[in-house]
This record gives structure tokens, C-alpha cells and sequence, in this order.
């Protein structure tokens, strides 16, 4: 760690099997030190680092004098003591609490991670379950995970991994063909919308189906395509100033491929 005025310089080295960094810095600015730890005794240095889109983050470091320092994140209720930091020149990931794990994005997700096909326009029966509710709806027929790390994540991660994939891959779309400008991914353990425009005027809710492809994924599309259009129409009575939103459902075809259907969906309160 340095502390260069209010700079300070944060180093890690990790031994991650899937990533090529080994060492990374975390740029932080000095917020307050040194605070008295008066719950848990010691002294404590408060700092902040932002993320792609300019949100800010507090981390703390707490010493008591005698143990190793503590590294620590606010979880808006108070700071979680942090087990275990990992970076992939993407997504910082912080693990605390009982196995909680945090996503902060140092940067956007991009074509070195996925490798998304042109769109087409899209009437198939996969839309059965929701005709009448979408004004438009597009097929891409071909994503690729580009790195070893999406793809261990998607065939053997758990569903945290997976929404991870899901998310990203509606960021590509929603900042590629759609044109979306200052999208933001929000943090899969706040609930509600996935991503959302920083005007807050367009919400996404996305899904990355991992289900080994045959007769019974059919149906399956279906009712998630049914469950994210209405988890949409929650986050319209929750925004009223939306005035539409896109469904983003990516899975696995019969073909073994990896498929992405758009959706966009009016706000019909608007």
C-alpha cells in the first residue's frame, strides 16, 4: 500500500488458475484517518475508488495494533470484513460475510469477453408466452465466450457466475445495436433491475440460461421470457418516468449454441 497525499495505492497479487494477473493496483482516494474503531478497537483508514461509470465505493482498513490489518467493504448497513479480492481486468470481486460476494466493475464488459453476432428480427414460438406485451423482438444466433474464465463460469460456476454472464452479454447488446449511451450493471444481490440508462428512463432485466438444450428448454424460455417481462413491468411502477425497457434472455439453443433474444417493452403507463 502508498499513500501519496490523498492518492493511495493499493497492491494485490493473486494466483487465480483462469487469469494471467497475477498483480493488480487498486487506486483509492483518502477519505479519513485516522478513525477510532470504538465497536472493535484499534484505528481505521477510509477510502473510496470508483467503478466504469463514475459510482463511488468506500473500503476500510482496520488494524488493532497486534493482528494483520483488516480489509473491509460498506454494505450500506455498515463495513463486512472482506475474506478474499480477485480481478480479471474486468470485474473486481469481493467476497464477504458468510460467502456474499460483491461485483464492482473497474471496467465496462467488452468484445474481448464475448464475441456477439449481428441481430436479426425474430417471430418464432419461443414468444408464444408473451405476444402482445413486446413491440419489437431480434435473435442474435451466435454469442461466443471468448476467454477460458466466461466459459469455466458458465459450464461449472454457480447461478452468481452465471447472471454475471447473462448481464454482461445484455451490456454488449445494449451499448452495441440498441445504442444505449451510460448504461450501468447493477449488483445482482440488490434485486430489481439488472441494468438501467444513468437517466434511469430505460431498465433491462437479463437472464443467462445454462440448462443442457433438449425438448423441455423450449418451455423453459418460454416462462422466463414470461417472468422477466413481468419483473419489468414491477420496475416501471417503481420508475414511472421508463418509458420502455428491454428483456435480454440468453441460453443455450438445440444447436449447443449460445443464443440471445431482445425484446423491447413498452411502458404502457407512460
Amino acid at each position: 500500500m502508498k499513500l501519496s497525499g490523498r492518492k493511495l495505492q493499493i497492491l494485490f497479487n493473486q494466483n487465480h488458475p483462469l487469469v494471467d494477473l497475477h498483480l493488480f493496483e487498486l487506486a483509492a482516494k483518502l477519505e479519513r484517518f485516522p478513525g477510532i474503531s470504538n465497536q472493535r478497537g484499534g484505528v481505521y483508514l477510509d477510502c473510496t475508488f470508483s467503478d466504469y461509470i463514475g459510482r463511488v465505493f468506500k473500503l476500510r482498513i482496520r488494524h488493532d495494533g497486534f493482528n494483520q490489518p483488516e480489509f473491509q467493504v460498506d454494505r450500506g448497513a455498515g463495513f463486512e470484513k472482506v475474506t478474499m479480492v480477485s480481478f480479471d481486468g474486468i470485474r473486481l470481486i469481493l467476497r464477504y460475510g458468510k460467502r456474499a460476494l460483491s461485483t464492482i466493475y473497474l471496467n465496462a464488459p467488452s468484445d474481448n469477453q464475448y464475441a456477439i453476432g449481428s441481430p436479426r428480427e425474430y417471430n418464432g414460438n419461443y414468444l408464444n408466452s408473451v405476444r402482445g406485451m413486446f413491440d419489437q423482438a431480434t435473435v442474435l444466433d451466435s454469442v461466443k465466450l471468448s476467454r477460458r474464465l466466461e466459459q469455466v463460469m458458465l459450464l461449472n460456476g454457480s447461478s452468481y457466475d452465471q447472471g454475471r454472464i447473462g448481464a454482461e452479454i445484455a451490456y454488449l447488446c445494449g451499448v452495441g445495436f440498441l445504442r444505449l449511451r451510460n448504461l450501468i450493471i447493477e449488483e445482482p444481490s440488490k434485486g430489481g433491475k439488472d441494468l438501467y440508462t444513468s437517466d434511469r428512463t430505460i431498465s433491462i432485466q437479463a437472464r443467462m440460461l445454462r440448462e443442457a438444450p433438449g425438448r423441455r428448454s423450449r418451455n423453459v424460455i418460454r416462462a422466463e421470457l414470461l417472468n422477466l417481462v413481468r419483473k419489468l413491468g414491477q420496475d416501471f411502477r417503481h420508475n414511472p418516468a421508463m418509458r420502455f425497457g428491454y428483456v435480454i434472455l440468453s441460453f443455450v439453443s438445440l444447436e449447443n449454441e449460445i443464443k440471445t433474444l431482445v425484446l423491447r417493452v413498452p411502458n404502457r403507463r407512460v
